[in-house]
């Protein structure tokens, strides 16, 4: 029997490359991923909480930078309020 699968959010800040070259690097996992734009360097990534670590080796590689991980969208906008990144969630 297979347990729940659990939502995790990571919070992403962008380089240069953009919202184009992240999919890329996403690649396979696309399918299973969602992207939740919080601005033009800002992004959430809705993943299952058994892909947080190979993403984030993954993302922080390329050009994008990890900012936190949360398990709900509100807690992340408390991650961004206390790093002093305004949000329009």
């Amino acid at each position: 029997m297979k347990g729940k699968l659990r939502r995790r959010y990571l919070i992403l800040e962008l380089g240069g490359g953009g919202k184009e070259n992240l999919l890329e690097r996403l690649g396979p996992h696309r399918s299973s991923l969602k992207l939740i734009p919080l601005g033009p360097r800002l992004l959430l990534l809705r993943c299952s909480h058994l892909q947080v670590e190979e993403l984030r080796r993954s993302l922080e590689s390329g050009e994008g930078r990890v900012l936190g991980v949360s398990g709900t969208i509100r807690g992340a906008r408390r991650i961004l309020e206390k790093r002093g990144i305004p949000t329009n969630l």
